[in-house]
């Protein structure tokens, strides 16, 4: 079982005695905590901050890591001069460095592989942005990025991996993951792992009673609905086969050589019990059994699912639970079908064409949305003030999400080639800030991804993007008009 740790550089980024003192308040609040705590510094601080944690949990990471022993990379530092400063940790990829300094899958793998090798422990950062989440993308994206980052990687090796989410539309934007959004996506990298490392198959434990039985067994990767059909298939099979089932004690060397299947990792003694069901099933095993395999009654599987990296759970339910469960289903297959004023039959057929309308409604309600906008943007345009050719827009909105602000900022851009404009929502105590630069407004040298810099960070936040397109947030309510001031000022000086 590894030990958990807990790792972060965002309060990092300072000054020598700035980190030292960070520390120094932090070691007596986690002295008894289970679990290791990282804190990644800039290299200046590793002097500074070493003498403090030494002979506590709370152990010393770096902030980056260069992939070369060798040659010139101004302002990094190679894996094996981390290792010597004293360094145990690196975090690497995080969603900073995805989202300002373009880090690839592959630079990410690079590093990771370097640092590995060259003893450190190595935190991987995987995460979707926004729009990829909204897509639907998340497990394609984190699955692609955890492989990538681990290709080359033994299983040795991956002892001395942690695989982090952190998502990319977290930044500046005053979001952050739920937990069920950080469970669905750990478990994505989980499954991705396993799927590279876990070929072995083998039963973990279990646990049975008279009505339901839970069975642990590592394998690779989830179970397709077909296979989970085809193994309940087999054994409702073997048990309608109504096999004699024979107990036996003899000693271990005879069950072995009489072909019985001993469980992984069990540990047994020189005589042993042999359950033979019928020449189906010949295993080793302690429990109590029937005398026909008829009497297990229906078998159905009722969950499969991951309940920890490489291990797999099937849940399931026998005899008189399994018939119980299945009138259940049946008589809420009818009431269904009874609100929807159909038979069970065609409620499939209902159901679809209750979403293929609620479908329509919701494109229908997008369609009158990117109107209002519209009409929305025409008003602010008309507003807008003229600063050598470019055309200055800067607006508070309600309550909005960020897909919303995105929304109006592409029809502002898209109606104006000159525009540059900053839109501002407030959701409870956070900002959010959109900016949009038209293509004629960059040509200029104005670019979005810098304005919303430095305009969030008059509000207390941060944010970055691209030339004609940047998103960040702010944590001041009171310095939002001061913020949107700044807009103006900014694009006189740039022109």
């Amino acid at each position: 079982m590894r030990k958990p740790i807990i790792a972060g550089n965002w309060k990092m980024n300072k000054t020598p005695e700035e980190a030292a003192q960070l520390v120094r308040d932090l070691v007596p609040l986690v002295k008894d905590a289970k679990c290791d705590v990282v804190v990644c510094t800039p290299a200046v601080c590793f002097a500074a901050v070493k003498p403090i944690i030494e002979g506590t949990n709370v152990k010393l990471g770096a902030q980056n890591v260069h992939f070369k022993a060798s040659g010139a990379y101004t302002g990094e530092l190679s894996a094996d001069m981390l290792k010597a400063s004293g360094c145990e940790y690196v975090i690497i990829g995080h969603s900073e460095r995805r989202q300002y300094f373009g880090e690839t899958d592959k630079t990410v793998n690079l590093r990771a592989t370097a640092a590995v090798k060259a003893g450190l422990k190595a935190i991987i950062c995987v995460g979707e942005m926004q729009d990829e989440r909204v897509d639907g993308y998340t497990d394609i994206i984190v699955t692609y990025q955890t492989q990538m980052a681990l290709k080359g990687l033994t299983a040795e090796e991956l002892d001395n991996v942690v695989i982090a989410y952190e998502p990319v539309w977290a930044i500046g934007t005053g979001l952050t993951a739920t937990d069920e959004q950080a469970n669905e996506t750990i478990g994505v990298i989980r499954k991705a792992v396993a799927a590279k490392y876990g070929d072995e198959v083998a039963q973990k434990g279990s646990n049975i009673t008279a009505e339901r039985l839970r069975f642990d067994f590592s394998f690779g990767r989830k179970m397709t609905k077909e296979e989970i059909a085809e193994v309940e298939r087999l054994v409702n099979r073997a048990i309608l086969a109504g096999y004699g089932i024979e107990v036996k004690e003899m000693p271990i060397e005879e069950a072995r050589n009489s072909g019985a299947t001993a469980l992984f990792g069990e540990k047994y003694g020189d005589v042993v019990r042999v359950v033979n069901m019928g020449g189906y099933s010949v295993e080793l095993c302690g429990g109590t059994h029937l005398n026909n395999t008829a009497k297990a009654g229906a078998f159905h599987i009722v969950s499969e699912g991951s309940v920890a990296s490489g291990v797999r759970r099937i849940e399931a339910t026998t005899g008189p639970r399994t018939l119980a469960d299945l009138h259940k289903t049946l008589d809420e297959l009818s009431a269904i079908a009874a609100m929807f004023k159909t038979n069970s039959a065609d409620v499939m057929q209902k159901l679809e064409q209750q979403a293929n309308e609620l479908k329509e409604a919701k494109r229908l309600i997008e369609q009158y949305k990117a109107k209002e906008s519209a009409g929305g943007a025409d008003e602010l345009l008309k507003k807008a003030s003229d600063i050598g050719g470019v055309h200055v827009v800067t607006c508070k909105q309600g309550s909005c999400d960020a897909n919303a602000l995105r929304q109006m900022g592409d029809v502002l851009r898209d109606k104006d080639s000159a525009v540059v404009a900053v839109i501002a929502a407030v959701n409870g105590e956070k900002i959010s800030f959109q900016c949009v630069c038209g293509k004629d407004a960059v040509a200029k040298g104005l670019k979005a991804g810098e304005i919303i810099k430095n305009i969030t960070a008059i509000a207390g936040g941060k944010g970055g993007g691209k030339p004609d397109s940047a998103m960040g947030g702010g944590n001041d309510l009171s310095k939002l008009d001061e913020a949107l001031a700044a807009v103006e000022r900014f694009v006189k000086e740039k022109i």
